[in-house]
């Protein structure tokens, strides 16, 4: 029996060696392309490859597909299909080597180009890199060797109508696509490329999602089943009748809409299964305009997901987050009130709602994230509602920018990340909190100017900042440069720079310091006043905390050395610093780019 199958191996082998050539090609051209589009030594793993997995899964799919379509109808186009079923070689065992082949191949493929990217990213290894991160890199692998038996299992019932087949692939993204707007809450379980979701950071666990696995290995398990079903109805035994039908266009037509309409069903009704089972058969309350006395848990335990919304609010949270989100909820509304009539948003940069999802975790030093109709906001027991009310006013502040200029400042962010920064920190700090409660925002960016200059032109250029200094120095210089052009402007000055931002007819591609030009310019505004301000202003906070600065020594030089797998790092500091320093201060080192030598 082994050496049976062995046998319809070997020939399973030599009918997708084009298909082996054409994977051999792909991993040569992938290690070519490497030189010209990036650098050996500046590919880390982690955010080249696992960090954004999407495009390599769009590539294993079309692989799969390239390898499955046609692969069971080849005994018939040779001819040698009666052949071989006269030969002592079940059709199950053939089927099983043609999926098998194709699965090891793309898996072999996948595994290479990682230990590839395992190899690049040593040679990008620096001094304060993070460790290998093993644990992720296990959790894509098997991931994405479940999506490539997926893959296979889904389009081999497919292989049957040859080229027609990408028009029912291209109908089932189409009604993917559809059910994802019409919003139907189990969706995502029904689409593989979601599967995959790597955390935010990579020191954050990557909880693998075992409820969407057990649906897609339902739907594998009946296409797989359907695929062995049609390919047996090819045996020499087949009526004559049943084999014109299955050969002739309608029937290929009728069998592919049949396939292609009962994997739909089944897709559909297994994702409700599991949905009502995660649920414990209750629907989640649709998300309708409430007062926060009516915020009610879509669904019961401490861990258990909940949504609620306001008018311009929907608030995804745990359950046991219940009576925090309530507090935050009744004042949502007012805050993006305050914040877009300060900004003078218009309609159209506040219409609809914005998703505020307290229930997945941040990274530790992330109180909250922004994107473009979507906040991620950490909530733990301890942040009072003050604090969550201004790290909230914080975000919202991001997500009328970018409404208000188009994703303008997305496609320039390495220039416009501390004008993000600023004037979120700004209307935090001015519509949100006491005024005392910038001072620690103060003291750092007046140490960090005592130490060196902070020059406009390192804010707008990312890769000039952190070469020396914390790139989250943005936060406090970005909102000092804000408040020197109200000084020199007036309080509408960040509004009209904002319009003149997103102006339709601005050129495009603009960034560093043309990108500022060009927006003052329009805003009626000289750059150069509001820079000579800032400098102003530095000097003040410089002679306002000098006492405070005088006291905090700047570590230039120190030792660094390896131990246990960590850069152990001892700073040379002067005699008697610590008695100098304000009770309680401990000492943060964050060592500069240019002072850290590759570890070679």
């Amino acid at each position: 029996m082994i050496r049976r199958f062995t046998a319809v191996l070997w020939k399973e082998w030599k009918g997708l060696q084009p298909f082996y050539f054409l994977l051999v090609a792909l991993f040569v051209f992938g290690l070519v392309l490497v030189q010209f589009v990036d650098f050996m030594d500046e590919y880390p793993i982690w955010d080249k490859v696992i960090k954004s997995p999407g495009d390599s899964l769009i590539i294993t799919y079309i692989l799969c597909m390239v390898g499955v379509l046609g692969v069971l109808t080849r005994e018939k186009d040779e001819g040698i299909l009666t052949y071989l079923d006269g030969l002592p070689v079940s059709r199950l065992s053939m089927y099983i080597a043609k999926g098998f082949l194709v699965f090891l191949m793309v898996s072999m493929l996948d595994i290479f180009w990682i230990i590839e990217s395992m190899l690049y990213d040593i040679l990008s290894r620096e001094s304060d890199s993070p460790p290998m991160p093993w644990n992720h890199i296990g959790t894509f692998l098997f991931l994405n060797t479940f999506l490539i038996a997926f893959f296979v299992c889904t389009l081999l019932p497919l292989s049957f109508l040859r080229l027609w087949s990408l028009l029912v692939i291209a109908a089932w993204f189409l009604i993917l696509g559809i059910l994802k707007t019409v919003g139907i809450p189990f969706v995502t379980w029904l689409d593989p490329f979601e599967l995959m979701q790597p955390p935010e950071e990579i020191d954050d666990k990557w909880v693998i999602p075992w409820k969407h696995i057990s649906v897609l290995s339902v739907i594998a398990g009946f296409s797989w089943i359907t695929g062995l079903s049609f390919y047996g109805m090819m045996s020499a035994v087949t009526g004559r009748k049943a084999k014109e039908f299955i050969t002739s266009r309608w029937g290929k037509v009728l069998i592919g809409t049949g396939v292609f309409g009962g994997l739909v069903i089944l897709m559909v009704l297994t994702s409700m299964l599991f949905y009502f089972m995660d649920l414990n058969g209750e629907l989640p309350e649709e998300p309708t305009t409430v007062t926060a006395k009516d915020i009610r848990p879509a669904i019961e335990g401490g861990n258990a997901i909940a949504t609620a919304a306001t008018e311009k609010f929907e608030f995804v949270y745990r359950k046991k987050m219940e009576k925090r989100v309530k507090t935050l909820a009744k004042d949502a509304d007012d805050i993006l009130r305050k914040v877009a009539e300060y900004l003078e948003a218009d309609g159209d940069a506040t219409t609809g709602r914005i998703t505020v999802d307290f229930s997945n975790p941040l990274g530790s030093h992330n109180a909250g994230q922004a994107y473009w109709k979507k906040i991620r906001m950490a909530f733990p027991e301890k942040l009072s509602g003050a604090e969550a009310k201004a790290i909230l006013g914080h975000e919202v502040t991001h997500v009328l920018i970018n409404n208000m200029t188009g994703s303008r400042l997305e496609e320039a962010f390495a220039s416009a990340r501390w004008f993000h920064e600023g004037l979120a920190s700004y209307v935090e700090f001015t519509l949100f909190r006491e005024k005392e409660a910038a001072l620690d925002y103060e003291r750092w960016l007046a140490l960090s100017s005592t130490w060196g200059e902070v020059n406009f032109q390192e804010l707008v250029s990312s890769a000039a900042l952190v070469k020396s200094r914390d790139p989250n120095l943005v936060y406090p210089a970005g909102m000092e440069w804000i408040r020197a052009a109200v000084d020199v402007y007036g309080d509408d000055c960040p509004a009209k720079l904002l319009k003149a931002l997103g102006r339709p007819d601005a050129p495009p591609k603009l960034e560093g310091l043309a990108l500022w030009r060009d927006a003052c310019l329009v805003a009626g505004y000289d750059l150069e006043r509001i820079r000579s301000r800032f400098r102003v202003r530095l000097k003040n906070l410089r002679e306002t905390h000098k006492e405070v600065c005088a006291k905090l020594p700047e570590v230039k030089k120190g030792t660094a050395e390896r131990k246990d797998g960590k850069i152990v790092i001892t700073p040379e500091l002067p005699e008697g610093w610590r008695e100098k320093a304000p009770k309680g201060a401990e000492i943060l080192c964050r060592p500069g780019q240019m002072a850290i030598q590759r570890n070679q």
